[in-house]
């Protein structure tokens, strides 16, 4: 194809093409981000992963854009987008060099390509570089096009922007730029590493040479004053190296709100649009983080567990650990750890460093998601007195769903009570068998709790992950996160009333307007008295449960968790004004593949973690009871003793919704499940009130109905296996 046909076909797909949006670079005063715990202390600034600064076209000096202009575009003023003349001439040189490529991109194709296109370099793409930059040109100023330009390029050694450049290079204000080193930078913006002035000062110094010359011949200097900065000597600031940013508080948590500013539409429609207002925007942001808090969360961590460092060949290699500790009557996030180092440079020992364990796709929860059966069950019907059958095995038969075997410690016939403390599988599976409640019923309260039940689908409609609504769920056998499930479990120090996980209370920009305030309001899952009687029994856990001797001496409730071959260990516990999750597990597989075991309960391994830490972070605060009243006994142990005493008044203040006075529009939720819908009403910031419909009749269970087999659901679109779960098991005297 001719130089003149490549010109016409330019032309022709300028006219053609259809709008596109053009990225814009944020100017500002070059504030950065700033992020504060939640009593005003600065936590950390946001450091671009690119090293720039934005500026105005009127705060670039003269001499710069003349000097750019000169070697990258000398008819930029005139042209429209298109330099037919430039390009015919970079045509005809790469025709007689036999292939070596000249230039014919204006400032504004580069700028396109640059924002717009990959750095491929087809005649197709030369096409739609060039109709794209007729079009930015017929819908931007001259002014804009350069100004998005020079705080675009990159310009080596870290430098984006001729701003930042400047700062590097010389080592001064933008302002004291001399003609030598305007030509120095506009020179670069050919070859940044070829031409590296630290590197290749010769070839730097050439080039400058070209451009001084360029600029004479265009008078934008005078011959004197070329001669002059040609003589000059080059002389630059020290290189900067590659300087990390050096270690803050909390940085798990602090990644987590980067990454609610980054993924939510209210700050910007896209996600390049929401990341350039992070890193660019001078916000402040403001969260609940208590660094005080923090700093026991994770000194305790690593107190119980000092050889996380080790790699995971290492058979003394500690597990890894991640917690989080929110104040359940707001739902404001106190502390989070989500791995032993953020900060750690070995990648071949620690290459999850900065991988949040307490977020993300979360870990089987084993026994813990329990409570949310519990909760399912009380707000149908059930109380916790009721007893179920709790064989040493059973073999469960749910209407939709093929056969399912359960084994666990035996209890006979036991209350609820007697089941969560002791984490009986098969009383729990015969709960789930029980019309009443059911594994959608299950999915359902967790939804309304805080947990992630989202399924993923291929483009066929298909499932492929995510969580699965069957019956083996009641065991934990889905995954979940820390967060999610330490939100969950807190739903019943407020007496059944979930208040939604937060971390971030307000973002403000830089020139003081509220882009974001956090409103939110409870929840309520269950009613305040059968959420009371869930406390009761979650209590007996910890003074003769699975948890026992895990006590911190005042009221304090929770449930242990383990999964299928003791590969994760958890537990979740609460008093009336925190709640507190731990898991312990390892992340990385075994170089022979699969998981390494923790080897041993959730109420060996992880309860003592939770039982140091809430002892240590609450010993100055009052020792307050569960609104519901004093413990009963045990009903399957009536010489047990009452776990507490102690009633205070009910403060009912904390239990009142907070008003959102602005309106929000309701999601449509035509054709979607009770999950899905819940979950979008949910996440428009409406609350929903429940009515339930008894239904009659029992499904019973017969323990010698034994199928050696794992349970499908015969109509699920995917295949999905399950295991047995055997649950957590009372520790030995």
């Amino acid at each position: 194809m001719s130089a003149l046909a490549v010109a016409v076909a330019m032309i022709t797909a300028g006219c053609a093409e259809g709008r596109r949006a053009i990225p814009v670079v944020p100017i500002g005063s070059g504030a950065r981000t700033q992020i504060f715990a939640g009593d005003g202390t600065l936590i950390t600034e946001v450091v671009p992963e690119q090293n720039r600064l934005a500026v105005r076209l009127a705060d670039i000096p003269l001499m710069i854009q003349n000097a750019v202009i000169a070697i990258e575009d000398e008819r930029f003023w005139e042209h429209d987008g298109v330099d037919i003349r430039g390009l015919l001439r970079a045509a005809s040189t790469n025709s007689r060099s036999g292939g070596r490529s000249q230039g014919g991109s204006t400032i504004t194709q580069q700028y396109v390509k640059i924002a717009l296109l990959s750095p491929e370099k087809t005649v197709q793409r030369k096409i739609e570089e060039a109709s794209l930059a007729l079009q930015l040109e017929r819908n931007y100023s001259k002014e804009f096009i350069l100004e998005q330009y020079l705080n675009t390029i990159f310009l080596g050694n870290r430098s984006y922007g001729i701003a930042i450049a400047v700062q590097n290079y010389f080592g001064h204000a933008m302002a004291q730029t001399t003609i030598a080193e305007a030509a120095l930078l506009a020179g670069l913006v050919q070859s940044p590493s070829r031409l590296d002035p630290y590197d290749n000062p010769e070839r730097a110094v050439a080039r400058r040479s070209v451009v001084l010359q360029k600029m004479a011949d265009l008078g934008y200097i005078t011959e004197t004053q070329r001669a002059e900065a040609d003589a000059t000597t080059l002389t630059l600031a020290p290189a900067a190296g590659e300087t990390a940013q050096p270690p803050y508080p909390a940085p798990h948590f602090v990644e987590e709100v980067k990454r609610f500013i980054r993924t939510d539409p209210r700050f910007g429609a896209t996600e390049e649009e929401r990341t350039n207002l992070l890193v660019n925007g001078g916000l402040k942001v403001y969260t609940t983080v208590d660094l005080k808090m923090q700093a026991i969360a994770e000194r305790t961590l690593t107190d119980r567990f000092p050889n996380q460092a080790r790699a995971i060949t290492d058979p003394n290699k500690s597990p890894d650990a991640a917690l989080v500790s929110l104040d359940p009557r707001t739902g404001f996030v106190k502390a989070m750890v989500g791995g032993y180092d953020y900060f750690d440079t070995d990648v071949t020992r620690h290459s999850y460093a900065q991988v949040n364990l307490a977020v993300g796709k979360g870990r089987q929860t084993g026994s813990t998601f329990k409570v949310v059966a519990l909760a399912a069950a009380m707000n149908n019907g059930i109380k916790m007195s009721d007893k179920f059958a709790a064989p040493g095995s059973a073999t469960v038969k749910i209407p939709g769903y093929a056969p399912w075997e359960v084994s666990g410690d035996p209890l006979g016939q036991a209350s609820l009570t007697a089941c969560i403390i002791d984490s009986a599988n098969t009383c729990f599976a015969n709960l789930v068998a029980d019309p009443r409640v059911g594994p959608q019923k299950i999915t359902e309260t967790a939804t309304l709790m805080g947990i992630d039940t989202s399924v993923r689908r291929n483009a066929a409609g298909r499932i492929t992950g995510g969580f699965s609504t069957v019956p083996s769920a009641v065991l934990g056998a889905n995954d979940s996160t820390v967060l999610d499930m330490t939100s969950a479990t807190g739903s019943f120090a407020t007496r059944g009333a979930h208040m939604p996980a937060t971390l971030v209370t307000k973002v403000v920009g830089p020139g003081g307007n509220v882009l974001y305030q956090q409103v939110s309001s409870p929840t309520q899952i269950v009613p305040p008295e059968a959420a009371d009687t869930v406390t009761t029994a979650l209590e007996g856990v910890l003074t003769r449960g699975t948890a026992s001797g895990n006590g911190i001496g005042r009221p304090a409730a929770g449930k242990t968790g383990t999964t299928q071959d003791k590969t994760d260990a958890w537990f979740i516990g609460f008093t009336p004004d925190l709640a507190t999750g731990i898991w312990t597990g390892y992340a990385q597989t075994k170089p022979s593949g699969g998981l390494r075991k923790v080897g041993d309960f959730g109420g060996r391994l992880a309860a003592p973690i939770w039982s140091d830490y809430m002892k240590e972070v609450l010993e100055d605060s009052p020792a307050l009871a569960f609104a519901g009243g004093a413990v009963a006994a045990d009903p399957e142990d009536p010489t047990a003793p009452p776990a507490t005493t102690t009633t205070l008044k009910q403060n009912t203040a904390i239990f009142q919704p907070q008003r959102n006075p602005g309106t929000t529009t309701m999601p449509s939720v035509t054709g979607l499940t009770i999950t899905e819908a819940t979950a979008a009403i949910r996440k428009a910031g409406l609350t929903m009130k429940r009515i339930n419909i008894e239904v009659p009749g029992a499904l019973g269970v017969r323990s010698s109905d034994r199928v050696r087999r794992p349970a499908r659901p015969p109509s699920a679109g995917a295949r999905s296996s399950w295991r047995r779960h055997r649950g957590n098991r009372r520790p030995p005297p």
